[in-house]
């Protein structure tokens, strides 16, 4: 995929996903199912990317959930599903995902698939935030200005209950199509 040793083949990558995809492998599952949708897919292509995904967040990956709560948020391949989105975002954002935290975050701030919480919002933004996500730290300035002194104090307990659970998010490589 990378040209490292080889010349660049994203057809061959493809290739060497599926056969590792079908052998179980969840990063393989999750790159090819991101690699389909790259490019201009068949219909079949992209339930097929999209099972692939599905298999992936299923086993714990969180950039499966991820792409896989940005096409349910924006409604790309599949119908679009606002609540799915939020639940793909919360599942990555719980093992520390830090564009999941993001969007989770802005999703609870405007009501976006879940009702609107302040407090939760407050909370993924600024696990965001603290690993330099831009928009979390400028969605979040919004939410702290709605937000009374005790709902400040419920996010501040919350985050610091959190913060140490989600340490962060490090692996192997993975093929991030959408961006976030």
């Amino acid at each position: 995929m990378e040209g490292q040793g080889v010349k660049s083949d994203s057809k061959a990558a493809l290739n060497w996903f599926l056969r590792a995809a079908e052998a179980g492998q969840v990063q393989a599952k999750a790159n090819a199912g991101a690699l389909l949708l790259m490019g201009a897919p068949t219909d079949d292509e992209k339930q097929k990317a999209i099972g692939l995904l599905a298999d992936a967040a299923e086993a714990g990956d969180v950039n499966s959930l991820f792409n896989l709560g940005v096409i349910y948020q924006q409604g790309e391949h599949v119908p679009q599903d606002e609540a799915k989105a939020a639940a793909c975002y919360k599942k990555a954002s719980e093992q520390g995902h830090y564009p999941s935290q993001s969007r989770l975050g802005y999703m609870y701030a405007h009501g976006q698939g879940l009702p609107k919480d302040r407090v939760q919002a407050y909370l993924w933004l600024t696990l965001a935030a603290q690993h330099g996500i831009g928009t979390a730290l400028n969605a979040l300035e919004g939410v702290v200005k709605a937000m009374s002194a005790d709902e400040k104090a419920e996010g501040m307990a919350l985050f610091n209950s959190w913060r140490s659970r989600t340490v962060g998010f490090s692996g192997p490589g993975r093929l991030v199509p959408i961006p976030d």
